[in-house]
């Protein structure tokens, strides 16, 4: 397990957005983990924070690891998120994103109106851009 040198490992710091079940193991491994989600009613998600990635409530620095799977893509405004993902991150922190690629070169930033829209390009109604490889070079 990964661990940063300048904490203990009892005090090391997991912030998961989004959680799922399939991360308890990993989150266990903390010292201190948060979850947190904007909408847990949405799939019934138990959290402990229900707050927005693009305004998280931890002071700055706050986190050892970030966790977002499948998160982005959800929010309109990802730059912010990704900002606010900076700030919360100790300087030695580490931020594990999981976004579904397209393949393409470049992200998909084209908004779409309607969740048919939405669906036919990225094959879920929800998503509002879909990825390119351009996410992977930052």
């Amino acid at each position: 397990m990964w661990v940063p040198q300048t904490r203990l490992p009892e005090r090391a710091t997991l912030v998961e957005v989004a959680p799922s079940h399939a991360t308890l193991a990993f989150r266990n491994l903390f010292g201190v983990s948060k979850t947190v989600d904007a909408y847990p009613e949405a799939d019934e998600r138990e959290v402990d924070i229900v707050a927005s990635l693009t305004a998280l409530p931890f002071p700055v620095d706050y986190a050892d690891v970030l966790l977002a799977l499948h998160v982005l893509e959800h929010i309109p405004e990802d730059r912010k998120a990704m900002a606010e993902i900076a700030r919360v991150l100790a300087p030695t922190g580490i931020a594990i994103l999981q976004v579904p690629l397209s393949g393409s070169d470049m992200t998909d930033e084209e908004t779409l109106e309607t969740t048919g829209e939405r669906e036919a390009r990225s094959g879920q109604a929800d998503h509002v851009r879909l990825y390119g490889n351009n996410f992977l070079r930052g």
